[in-house]
């Protein structure tokens, strides 16, 4: 690993991905190495498989799915990156997606703490420690709020420490067991708190990062990258120094696929509320955006098609006249990628700016 990325900024920085399971994966792996890092035990727990079959599962099956399907595991590791999620007092920015750092628990009273306390302070390095019950609260502490606020609610005073719970209600997840045709359905209830080390385009949506590491990597199965994704994840950061990209994987197909992603129109009419005269480059203003808006509204090439054959037929006969269905040419197939990226159809400059700002691979992580 070299020394840049032994730099807290990045090792903390989330690394941002398209689907939840790779999420859950990545903030696994990355919590381990975070631990010994720090040089502090990994607090680990077993939440409980709930659903019509939980109660029939074999043991090798339960094995199984604690070990592929990590959110059915709990865990803590003092000072890791986290994010609530929900909305616990948003008014006091407590918010779903609000930044936090593990702080604490409080174990549940049926755990042996004696010998949880043992555990820790003999614990081999990446060893985990596991509770034979989740703790009944994952405190943590919430950096970007007012104290002030929290005067009798904090855990700690001078800093805003607060407890999660658990969610009152239970998470589904969809399992394919063996011998069953159709994946079953089963439950899991966590904490409101998830860890930060991995973080999905959705829930990163208007946050702004120190640093970012993207995955790129194409996917084979949905939610593949879109172009309105991408752009969401190369500008959370205020600079092209602060992102760096996951290597691509040695057997895929490599990061080329970017350039036949295409911008909604919603996304290119945002884009001209920016005005590239104004002297920063980075004043949005709604009314440029609003004014964009309205003149694809206008333009020939935007208008509802339905109109044009309104106009074209209120002066016709009123005998309605046998439409013919067009005969498809066999040998007429839709455009692949590659042919339109032949025939001169790219992509805006905006995203090749992008692409060529962030193309900095580093094969540490």
């Amino acid at each position: 690993m070299s020394s840049q990325i032994r730099i807290p900024e990045w090792i903390a920085a989330p690394i941002v991905v398209t689907s939840n399971s790779k999420r859950q994966h990545i903030n696994r792996l990355q919590s381990a190495k975070w631990a010994a890092w720090k040089g502090v035990p990994r607090i680990v727990w077993r939440l409980e498989i709930s659903g019509e079959l939980a109660a029939y599962l074999p043991p090798r099956v339960r094995e199984r799915i604690y070990a592929e399907f990590p959110q059915f595991t709990g865990g803590f590791v003092q000072g890791a990156p986290g994010y609530l999620t929900s909305n616990i007092n948003p008014a006091r920015g407590l918010s779903n997606g609000t930044a936090v750092l593990f702080e604490s628990i409080e174990l549940d009273p049926r755990e042996d703490a004696d010998r949880v306390c043992n555990d820790i302070a003999t614990a081999a390095e990446d060893t985990d420690v596991a509770l034979t019950y989740p703790p009944l609260h994952i405190n943590v502490a919430v950096p970007r709020v007012n104290p002030a606020d929290f005067v009798e609610k904090t855990l700690e005073p001078g800093r805003v420490v607060i407890p999660v719970p658990r969610f009152s209600k239970w998470e589904p997840v969809d399992i394919k067991l063996p011998g069953r045709r159709q994946a079953d359905t089963f439950h899991y209830r966590p904490h409101g708190v998830e860890q930060r080390f991995a973080v999905t385009v959705h829930k990163i949506q208007g946050q702004t990062c120190n640093k970012v590491i993207l995955q790129l990597n194409k996917r084979s199965f949905m939610p593949h990258l879109t172009f309105s994704m991408l752009y969401v994840a190369l500008s959370r950061v205020r600079t092209s120094e602060s992102i760096r990209l996951m290597p691509p994987h040695p057997t895929g197909p490599g990061l080329g696929y970017l350039q036949t992603l295409k911008p909604t129109e919603d996304l290119l009419t945002w884009l001209e509320g920016f005005d590239p005269d104004d002297g920063t480059g980075s004043a949005w203003n709604i009314a440029r955006a609003k004014e964009a808006h309205s003149r694809k509204q206008l333009s020939p090439a935007t208008r509802d098609p339905k109109s044009k054959v309104a106009a074209t037929t209120s002066t016709e006969s009123p005998i309605a006249k046998p439409v013919s269905t067009p005969r498809r040419t066999p040998n007429k197939r839709k455009r692949t990628s590659v042919q339109r990226e032949r025939e001169g159809d790219s992509s805006p400059d905006i995203f090749d700016f992008a692409i060529s700002q962030t193309a900095r691979i580093h094969s540490e992580f």
